[in-house]
């Protein structure tokens, strides 16, 4: 009876497409009896594949329902216990909680310190943490975080690449745009035979630009301190200071501003950089190389950052 009663409600839930069904059973005997009239037209278009057709979609029928009610009568229930609520019960059992976003691909099971609400173990060994609020994240999460940062770390070069190219539409006033003149720094620093992280350092010294002009020295600097020594970033940071002593005169500032800086280990670099390379670097006609020429060595300094949380 258990049986019969799951083969109706699975019935009327998921009926065939243009299929009618008709059940009977003998109670004398307890065995089910099945006779189905099916005409599946859109699946088995042929009248000659009607009963393969009909036989098909019984044997799927009764052995869906066999499945469903096994679980139910293999725990113990009884006739009784066959409700309508029972039955909507063993329906939602088997339907996907909408509170799975992912299958996890290592762990089969919750695990028993979560609550039935905390979805967060179906995000391990996936992509993303899952925490909104980091008070209460996880070691694992912020290790995957780092995996995927490091994955994407390619993408800084290219957006270093972008802004210096975005420089090439704003000259402000000079002789040259300041895409050109930033890769002429880069071209005279080259060629003065500085290493490739002052070179790269070189041509991103006027980065910030593209976003706000009175602190640019300070907004480049930040870009690349991850990536560059202590030394090639004073250089960026304190570079306008240094190079005032060509020019703040006419704004009625100290041109002597690089002597607070006097004692400091990259003194005399952040000196050749603005007196030999940056100040001079804005001559139109001078031999400048592409941006294409540099566009390797920006990417190999900007793939290893060193992390650091504050200096």
């Amino acid at each position: 009876v258990t049986l019969w009663r799951y083969i109706m409600f699975w019935a009327k839930k998921s009926p065939l497409p243009e299929c009618t069904m008709l059940f009977g059973w003998s109670e004398s005997s307890a065995i089910l009896l099945t006779s189905l009239s099916v005409r599946c037209d859109a699946c088995l278009p042929s009248s000659g594949m009607s009963v393969l057709g009909t036989v098909v979609s019984g044997v799927a029928v009764v052995v869906g329902a066999t499945v469903i009610a096994t679980g139910v009568v293999g725990s113990g229930a009884s006739e009784t216990d066959a409700s309508p609520d029972v039955l909507e019960h063993a329906a939602n059992r088997t339907r996907p909680s909408t509170k799975m976003r992912r299958i996890p691909t290592t762990h089969k099971a919750k695990p028993a310190n979560l609550d039935d609400d905390d979805t967060r173990w179906l995000d391990r060994e996936m992509d993303r943490a899952s925490f909104a609020s980091m008070d209460v994240s996880t070691k694992e999460e912020w290790m995957t975080i780092s995996r995927e940062t490091a994955k994407n770390q390619p993408r800084v070069a290219e957006t270093v690449l972008g802004l210096l190219r975005s420089l090439a539409h704003i000259d402000d006033g000079f002789a040259t745009d300041q895409l050109t003149h930033a890769l002429q720094t880069a071209t005279r620093a080259e060629r003065a035979g500085a290493t490739d992280e002052v070179v790269v350092a070189a041509l991103c010294h006027d980065i910030g630009k593209a976003i706000s002009v009175p602190n640019h020295p300070a907004i480049a600097a930040a870009i690349l301190e991850p990536y560059v020594s202590p030394e090639v970033h004073f250089m960026i940071s304190a570079h306008q200071d240094f190079q005032g002593k060509h020019y703040y005169e006419h704004f009625g500032m100290d041109p002597n501003a690089r002597d607070r800086h006097v004692g400091n280990p990259a003194f005399e670099l952040a000196k050749q950089f603005a007196d030999e390379w940056d100040q001079k670097a804005f001559d139109p006609a001078y031999d400048t190389l592409p941006l294409e020429h540099f566009e390797e060595r920006v990417r190999q300094v900007f793939a290893k950052p060193r992390f650091f949380a504050s200096r």
